[in-house]
Order: structure tokens, then C-alpha cells, then sequence
């Protein structure tokens, strides 16, 4: 057979096919396109912005697109295949071996292949620049003129997808030759036996889905927060296609076994034809549920941070300019007087300044005491304590404390149900205990503390200073005896723009004092313009990532959502056929299709809500690593983002159910 041959055969078969060929080709392109677009703004944001952040989020972003390609377009391109294994069985049957099969396969690949790149490179190219310009916006940058094409990322873009393409057709050729004739006449019919009662995977995804519960509800240090979240993602996963592919049929059976439920009309039609259809439709609506959970996950929570951004900044740093030093009378003082007289040789008015000292150290706190800790990350009581006293306390919130002779105020973060409290064997009374929000600004947290924080208020400084010799001593004869309790913080606000801001900490940070400092005293420093640019970076390249990749996501569900749909409509014409035939009118077939459809098809919606509400505890603890402590805007932004969804969900149903019923009724009208 000549190629031209196969050429033609071949347009044929895809225009035949259209109804399944036009969306896979369409997903094709704007993967293309999608990946084009973030290779491009990763080489586009490390030559023009110089943003590590940013350009490291949109390399990420290139990883988990390729990925996402390589997974997503062979599940599609198994579907494709599935369905018209008993074309190529009837090919078989006319004479056509199973080489000519490949042969033709292969130039079908070939066209599909050569539009996809074509147009998606296009639309990609096309793209790129208002793509590019919407990031530097976010990134509060300057666009540069001119248009322009990154050959490292076309490259790129065609070799990673050349390299999909001829592993689909590997796989496709392989499927073709060492599948039997008779399989091949009967493959779009697999999965109509009825599926096995599979109390072990039903079981396992139970206990998978309770043990990711469980991690995301118990967990409560952020460190090991990062590594369970892992843990948990993974059970969650395996749980869901667990529940999907044995726990939905164990629990129809037992509808079934009801006969009051089962032996109904509607009932009776619905849960048999879905027990005997679940074994083909577990894996695609459990791809759904994942693919919904993840979409929600990224962007309630990089919008939380977006939008959240100058709130998390304030949290941490409530002054324009904060410099911490080891505590010492003499060099505070010099401190002070310094920043002072550089701010005024620069023209910078300083509106308000704050100083104060402060005990700031991790202990275990076990019920109403606190004593040493081995640092371990590991450990369950670990928590950073920060102590002042009520004159700075005071001072730094506009409050009237009156403590006496052993006594304390105490912020916690949780809860602390005692009248007294024991630091390292001297023990207080606790006058009064409030939210850890109520403490000192900037100390709410112990800025990127990642264990939970605690505030003590002293009546003055010699019960600091006697804190503080116990701490020493405690240490004393360890490898934290080096280790400093006490510091001086200086927090000052000044009349001054962004611009020149940048400046002076530039003239801040090749100072004298400064230079000093590093070399006799501990110094750390925060300078509340450049933390927003950090800020700004990482947040607005996350949040841009989070959308971009959840716009893949969503089309690569509404694709499984129009080819279940598709697939449904199908297998389920012949059948309602003959239920129509035996007597059924044409309104209880109808009702019938919609309690099946409306059944199947929001299930996985359902189920991901449930994964989203159980997993808002683990990530709001990820979240307060990254500085968000908002957790009332995290709620809001998960609620919003889930009704949104459900929402597009729900225009989704109406669009692809009416392709369904149309099918299922196009003899019946």
C-alpha cells in the first residue's frame, strides 16, 4: 500500500472521529501552548527582572507542565485508542495486517502531532507577551519594549513533545500487535461484566483516606508539617482511587441488597447500570476528584498569600526599619544614636521610633512549665517563647499592665488553662493569659518561627535578667552555652517612598555601624521595603503559577468529564433502548439518565470538597511557614474558590449532559 494511501485513510479516520479527535487535538495545543508560554517566562524573568524567585517558580512550573503532558495525553490517548479497537479489529478481519494498522496509526499520529505543535507553538508565540506583561505587572516591573521569540523554549517545547508523541504511538503500536483480533472486536465493550465486590481495596481506601485525614488534623509543628503533607497527599490519592474503584461498588451492592431502595424504577436502572459500568468509570471520575482537589488546593492557597501578602509582611515586621542586636547596654545606645544621625545625613525623617529589650529563646513547654530543650525539631513540646517587660509592653501597644512581684501576663497561641507558670524552676503567678495576637506587634510569631509562639510579660528588668542567668545556666555545660538570650530590637518608621527607601537601606547596609556589628555583635536587620519586593516576588510568581496550572488542570477535567460523558452516552443508548421497548416511557428513560448522570458526575465533586475541609488544617499550617497567619482570609478564599468551581462544574454538566442525552435519545424523539 502506497503512503499516500494511508495519508488519505487516515484524514479520513479523523474527521470521521471528529467528535473525539477535535477535543484531544485542542488539548494537545494548548498544553503546547501552556508550556511554550512558562519555558519562555522562566528564561524572560532571569534575563529582564533578575528575580530568582520568580524565573525558580516558572522552572517548576516547566516540571510539573511536562509531567502533567506526559500523564495526561497518554490517559486521553487511551481513551481514543479504547474506542475504536473494534475499527481496527473489522481492519483486520478485511485483510489489512496488523503492520499496515501501525502504518496507519502512525500517520495518523503524524497529522495530529504536526497540527498540535504548529498551532500551539503559534498560539504560544502569540501569547507569550501578554503573558509576560501581566507577570511584570504582578511583579510591579518594567516590561521591555518589542516583541520577541525564545528559541531555547520552541526547542525545548518540540523535543519534550516530539518525545510524547512517539511514546503514544509506541504504546499504540504495541496495544495493536498484541492484542487479538477477537479483543480487538470486543474492546469497546470491556468492562461491561459485572465488577467484583472488592472488600480489601474498599477497606484500604477507607484507612488511607482516615490516615491522610488524620496527618492533615493532628499535625501541628510546620517542620515536620512539610514532610507529612507528603505522606498524607500520597494516602489521600491512593485512597481516593481506592474508594472509586471498589468502595462506590461495595456500597451500590448494598443498595442493592435493600429492597425497599433497589426494586424502583429509577433505583433499579441506576445502581445496576452503574455497578456495571463503575469498573470503566472509577479511574476517570477518581482522575476528576484528584484533578478538582488539586485546583482547589492551588488556588485558595495562593490567592490567600496574593492577597494576603501586606498583612503577613505587617505581621512580621510592623516598622519600616527593624535592627536586632545582642543585648548590651553600651553598644544599644550606640545603636540608637547612629541610625539616628545616618537617617538625618541621608534626608530621611524618622516619624516614630520604638526600642526595647527582649529574652527570645526555644524551651519545651509541657502543661504550666518550661524548661530546656534539646532543639530537636522533633519535639512535640518545643515552642519559642519571647518575654518583656510590662514598661516596654506597655509602651509598644498603649496599654496600662500592672504586674506585681512574681507575677506574669501570658500569649498563647492555642490555649493555656493554668493560674501559674514554672520557668526553669522559678515559678509565677499568671495574672492574665490573651491570644498571641494581642502580644507585642511583631513578635506575634517570633517572625518565621516555626513552632508555635508564646509571649511572657515581666514586671521589670531584673526579672528578665534573672531569666535570663537561669537560661545560661542551664546550657552552661552544652553545645548551646554559646547560644544569646537577650537582644535589643529598634523599630523605626520613616516619611519616605519606596524608591528612596531602597536607597537608604543601601547606605544602611555599608554603614560603619553596620560593619561593625557583624564582627562584635549579632545583628539581624529588616527593611520592610525590600521584604514587600521578596514578598511581591515570590507570592505574585505563585499565585500566577497557581492559576496558569489550575487553568490546566480544569481543561484537562472538562476533557475526562466530555469523553466519559461521550463514552456514557454510547454504551447506555442500547441498553435504555430496550428498557424502552419493554415498556418504559420515554419520561421515566429520561428520569432515569439524569439520576444516573447527576450521581456519577458530582460525586467526585463531593469528594473533593471533603478533601479540600480536611485538608485546610495541615496547609494553613504550610501557610503560616510562608507567613500567612490570616486564617479567616484562608477560609474565605478556599470557600470562594470551591463555590466558583462548583459553578463551572455545574455549566460543565449542562453542556456535556446534553451531549449525552442527545446521544442516548437519537432514536427515541
Amino acid at each position: 500500500m502506497r503512503n499516500f494511501f494511508y495519508f488519505r485513510l487516515a484524514l479520513t479516520n479523523i474527521k470521521k472521529h471528529a467528535r473525539s479527535y477535535v477535543p484531544y487535538i485542542i488539548t494537545c495545543v494548548i498544553t503546547i501552548a501552556m508550556f511554550y508560554i512558562i519555558k519562555s517566562l522562566a528564561f524572560n524573568l532571569d534575563k529582564n527582572l533578575s528575580s530568582i524567585a520568580a524565573a525558580t517558580s516558572m522552572s517548576l512550573g516547566c516540571i510539573v507542565v511536562a509531567i502533567f503532558a506526559i500523564i495526561f495525553l497518554f490517559y486521553t490517548n487511551s481513551f481514543l485508542l479504547k474506542k475504536r479497537k473494534k475499527e481496527f479489529g473489522l481492519y483486520n478481519i478485511l485483510g489489512m495486517e496488523k503492520k499496515h494498522m501501525s502504518a496507519l496509526i502512525a500517520t495518523e499520529s503524524l497529522i495530529i502531532s504536526v497540527i498540535s505543535l504548529v498551532l500551539g507553538l503559534i498560539i504560544g508565540i502569540a501569547l507569550d507577551k501578554l503573558i509576560f506583561m501581566i507577570v511584570i505587572k504582578l511583579l510591579d516591573g518594567q516590561s521591555p519594549l518589542g516583541f520577541t521569540i525564545i528559541p531555547e523554549a520552541i526547542l525545548h517545547t518540540v523535543v519534550l513533545f516530539c518525545i510524547i508523541f512517539a511514546a503514544i504511538l509506541l504504546n499504540s503500536v504495541r496495544i495493536v500487535y498484541t492484542t487479538k483480533t477477537i479483543d480487538l472486536l470486543q474492546g469497546s465493550n470491556t468492562g461491561e461484566k459485572e465488577p467484583k465486590t472488592k472488600w480489601l481495596l474498599a477497606i484500604l481506601g477507607v484507612l488511607c483516606l482516615g490516615g491522610g485525614y488524620t496527618i492533615s488534623i493532628i499535625s501541628k509543628n510546620p517542620v515536620t508539617t512539610i514532610g507529612l503533607l507528603f505522606i498524607a497527599i500520597v494516602l489521600v490519592v491512593i485512597g481516593t482511587y481506592f474508594i472509586f474503584v471498589a468502595g462506590i461498588t461495595v456500597l451500590l451492592k448494598l443498595l442493592r441488597k435493600n429492597k425497599g431502595f433497589y426494586y424502583k424504577t429509577s433505583h433499579f436502572i441506576s445502581i445496576s447500570g452503574m455497578i456495571y459500568r463503575m469498573k470503566q468509570n472509577a479511574v476517570g471520575l477518581a482522575n476528576i476528584c484528584v484533578l478538582s482537589t488539586m485546583v482547589l488546593v492551588m488556588i485558595s492557597t495562593t490567592s490567600s498569600l496574593f492577597i494576603g501578602m501586606q498583612d503577613a509582611i505587617d505581621a512580621v515586621l510592623p516598622y519600616d526599619y527593624k535592627i536586632t542586636v545582642a543585648n548590651d547596654k553600651t553598644t544599644n545606645q550606640q545603636v540608637k544614636e547612629d541610625l539616628k544621625k545616618t537617617a538625618a545625613d541621608n534626608n530621611i525623617k524618622i516619624t516614630k521610633f520604638v526600642d526595647y529589650e527582649f529574652l527570645e529563646f526555644n524551651a519545651d513547654l509541657k502543661y504550666n512549665y518550661i524548661t530546656a530543650s534539646d532543639y530537636s525539631v522533633e519535639s512535640k513540646n518545643l515552642v519559642g517563647l519571647i518575654i518583656v517587660t510590662q514598661q516596654d509592653y506597655n509602651m509598644l501597644t498603649n496599654s496600662n499592665v500592672r504586674l506585681s512581684d512574681g507575677q506574669v501576663m501570658m500569649f498563647y497561641p492555642n490555649s493555656f488553662p493554668y493560674s501559674d507558670l514554672t520557668i526553669f524552676d522559678q515559678r509565677y503567678k499568671v495574672k492574665e493569659s490573651r491570644k498571641i495576637s494581642d502580644f507585642i506587634p511583631g513578635k506575634s510569631r517570633m517572625g518565621y518561627s516555626i513552632y508555635d509562639s508564646y509571649g511572657i510579660v515581666v514586671k521589670d528588668n531584673s526579672q528578665l535578667e534573672q531569666i535570663s542567668k537561669y537560661f545560661k545556666s542551664y546550657y552552661s555545660n552544652t553545645e548551646f552555652s554559646k547560644f544569646n538570650c537577650s537582644f535589643y530590637d529598634c523599630g523605626f518608621n520613616v516619611d519616605a517612598d519606596q524608591k528612596k527607601q531602597l536607597e537608604f537601606n543601601q547606605v544602611l547596609e555599608n554603614s560603619d555601624i553596620f560593619n561593625s556589628l557583624r564582627y562584635k555583635n549579632f545583628v539581624s536587620y529588616f527593611f520592610k521595603s525590600t521584604m514587600y519586593q521578596d514578598f511581591r516576588d515570590t507570592y505574585s510568581s505563585m499565585f500566577f503559577l497557581g492559576i496558569f496550572l489550575s487553568i490546566l488542570f480544569i481543561m484537562a477535567t472538562i476533557l475526562i468529564i466530555y469523553y466519559k460523558q461521550i463514552s456514557e452516552s454510547y454504551d447506555d443508548k442500547e441498553r435504555y433502548e430496550i428498557m424502552q421497548n419493554v415498556g418504559m416511557s420515554h419520561t421515566e428513560v429520561k428520569r432515569t439518565i439524569r439520576s444516573q448522570v447527576l450521581t456519577v458526575f458530582f460525586l467526585p465533586l463531593i469528594v473533593a470538597g471533603i478533601h479540600v475541609a480536611f485538608a485546610f488544617p495541615i496547609m494553613s499550617r504550610v501557610l503560616s511557614l510562608l507567613g500567612l497567619i490570616n486564617v479567616t482570609l484562608y477560609i474565605v478564599c478556599t470557600v470562594i474558590c470551591f463555590l466558583v468551581f462548583a459553578l463551572m462544574y455545574g455549566i460543565i454538566f449542562a453542556i456535556t449532559s446534553r451531549l449525552y442525552y442527545k446521544t442516548v435519545n437519537k432514536k427515541q424523539a
